[in-house]
């Protein structure tokens, strides 16, 4: 359905670069015709973070953009082992949802003895789900809690300017929030986020009844879009309230059915806890946009007009502060 491009050719087809104002562009190709009755696979991207976070850290994400539409499966994640040894060392899903749904679902996958019961009133805004957190339990469900604020996935999100995520993993809990674009707190982009002041999580994983140290590892964070497969593609759920029809390998030869299926993000950092606090940033710099590409919207999704250069592959590092902000330095491309 799917093929993950190299770096070099993902930036040659214009599916990684910055926008004329610096925002990273991640996108699955929306302009080639497949086809007709061929096994086409639609080129798209997987990247994985060559750097891992471990327990007293922060991962913060804002975007404008995220992956939508009927086959599109994002997911914006972090994993601790690798396929061969999955789910050792855990896996945890900020951002992961598929077709036109409207509600983000975080989740924690693991091996068997961590679980996350539903949380006292008030400890967490969403709606817990599936208690069991290990992979085996419910053919990989994982431990779920839908996120209820509003325009916090699909079209909601993208036309409501987009909204910023987070996830913080302390020796006491796995937290996750959703905060739309009105409701950003003011600190989320500076270099000393506050999150004890951010209200109650979206989802709440205590460690009580998960032993953090023998269930994750280091985690790698994870972006990507896949398209059907199968999350998306199961007819139970591409046809679920008839909202996509038919099959979905059927849209693969179809490039404007993948005009939705991007992201633009404004910045994804890491924050580490330092003496119990996270400190802030040391000063960087990069070389100017002037020799990146520029996008422009036509018929949805954006289209580069020039190669990415050098600088928009350049991760900004500043310890101890990880800043992910411009595209793959920092990251690897599957392919």
């Amino acid at each position: 359905m799917d093929s993950y491009l190299s770096q070099t050719d993902a930036q040659t087809q214009g599916l990684i670069g910055l926008t004329s104002s610096g925002n990273t562009i991640i996108k699955v190709d929306n302009t080639t015709v497949g086809p007709e009755g061929s096994n086409y696979t639609r080129a798209t991207v997987s990247m994985s973070s060559q750097n891992k976070f471990t327990q007293g850290s922060l991962v913060l994400f804002q975007a404008t953009h995220m992956p939508y539409g009927c086959g599109v499966w994002p997911g914006f994640w972090t994993l601790g082992g690798d396929a061969s040894n999955w789910p050792l060392y855990g896996e945890m899903d900020i951002v992961e949802q598929v077709n036109l749904a409207t509600n983000n679902q975080y989740s924690l996958h693991t091996e068997q003895g961590c679980t996350r019961p539903a949380p006292a009133t008030g400890l967490q805004t969403g709606t817990a789900g599936q208690a069991d957190c290990w992979n085996m339990t419910n053919y990989n469900t994982g431990c779920i809690t839908v996120e209820t604020k509003p325009n916090n996935y699909g079209a909601g999100f993208a036309n409501n300017g987009g909204g910023a995520y987070a996830l913080q993993w302390t020796d006491d809990a796995i937290r996750f929030w959703f905060f739309p674009r009105a409701s950003i707190p003011a600190d989320f982009d500076s270099a000393n986020p506050q999150p004890g002041n951010w209200g109650a999580p979206g989802g709440l994983y205590p460690q009580a009844t998960c032993d953090f140290p023998s269930h994750f590892g280091p985690q790698a964070i994870k972006l990507d879009i896949d398209l059907c497969g199968l999350y998306a593609g199961l007819p139970n759920i591409f046809n679920a309230n008839g909202l996509c029809s038919g099959k979905c390998v059927d849209l693969i030869n179809n490039p404007s059915n993948w005009n939705t299926a991007y992201y633009e993000i404004e910045f994804l950092r890491v924050f580490t806890e330092y003496n119990g606090t996270a400190p802030p940033a040391t000063s960087t710099s990069v070389a100017s946009h002037s020799s990146n590409p520029t996008f422009s919207a036509t018929t949805g999704a954006p289209t580069t007009s020039g190669k990415t250069g050098a600088a928009a592959l350049r991760a900004l590092i500043s310890a101890p502060l990880l800043y992910l902000g411009s595209v793959a330095g920092a990251f690897v491309l599957f392919s």
